[in-house]
């Protein structure tokens, strides 16, 4: 939805992990929901100032895991959602002063923006509005889940099936990363160096990530990265191998290269 007369009732499906104040003003909480048709299951948990949050949707599960700044990863909740299509909106949510939300009623908070003097539906004016809220975000990433052979078609959300560990095994830290290193070739041509970057495995996980580097160049070390040469970023071909030419150090026998990962 991208505007009030859109919404209509009984219609939100979602689900979704915070950090932030939930029930109790001023600590940090997390508050997990799932909803189905508009009707949520919520619970709230006691929260860090600081963590990372990590939603894996894998077919019908959704994985839900949480690590306090300085902790280790833990699988929070897991969800069953075959009622989900094949594509969702992902993204960061933010919410303030749902004691007021909560007085007007559901269908007069997706309606109108609750400021001090907004009409509502019923006709009478909005008072007391006291929204407070601070939110900060260090990054967001997307990245493909990937999935060990033996546990293609598991029931991810179902613990006595797929264990914790199991799940960490490929979730928290190991999806941030490739787990294989970047093979670098650099072949000299007439016109340049041809610079050739792969992983191994050629998976599209990896190849999405070669779409987004950034190759920089240099004769000497001593230059500041700014006077680096950005070399046009590369070319992800059908065999998930990324290739660019530097034509700037042709007539030289050596050259750096910097790979700058996403």
């Amino acid at each position: 939805m991208t505007s009030p007369a859109q919404w209509t009732p009984g219609g939100q499906n979602y689900v979704f992990l915070s950090l932030g104040g939930a029930n109790t003003p001023g600590t940090y909480q997390h508050e997990v929901k799932t909803t189905l048709n508009s009707v949520s299951t919520l619970e709230i948990s006691a929260g860090t100032p600081r963590a990372q949050i990590q939603v894996a949707r894998i077919g019908r599960h959704l994985i839900l895991l949480r690590r306090p700044e300085g902790g280790n990863w833990t699988v929070h909740r897991r969800y069953s959602r075959p009622d989900f299509p094949v594509t969702l909106q992902a993204g960061l949510t933010v919410y303030t002063d749902w004691a007021n939300c909560e007085r007007v009623g559901f269908v007069a908070q997706n309606l109108t923006v609750l400021t001090n003097g907004a009409r509502l539906p019923n006709g009478s004016l909005f008072t007391g509005a006291s929204p407070d809220l601070e939110a900060a975000f260090d990054y967001v990433r997307y990245a493909r889940p990937r999935i060990p052979a033996n546990l293609a078609n598991a029931d991810f959300s179902n613990p006595a099936s797929v264990s914790d560990s199991q799940l960490l095994a490929f979730l928290g830290d190991q999806a941030h990363e490739p787990t294989e290193a970047l093979r670098l070739d650099v072949r000299p041509e007439s016109s340049g160096n041809l610079i050739r970057l792969a992983y191994p495995s050629g998976s599209p996980m990896e190849s999405h990530r070669l779409s987004r580097i950034s190759i920089h160049a240099a004769t000497d070390l001593g230059l500041s990265l700014s006077q680096w040469r950005r070399i046009t970023a590369p070319l992800v071909l059908t065999d998930g191998q990324a290739q660019a030419m530097d034509t700037g150090a042709s007539s030289s026998n050596h050259f750096y290269i910097a790979v700058e990962m996403p």
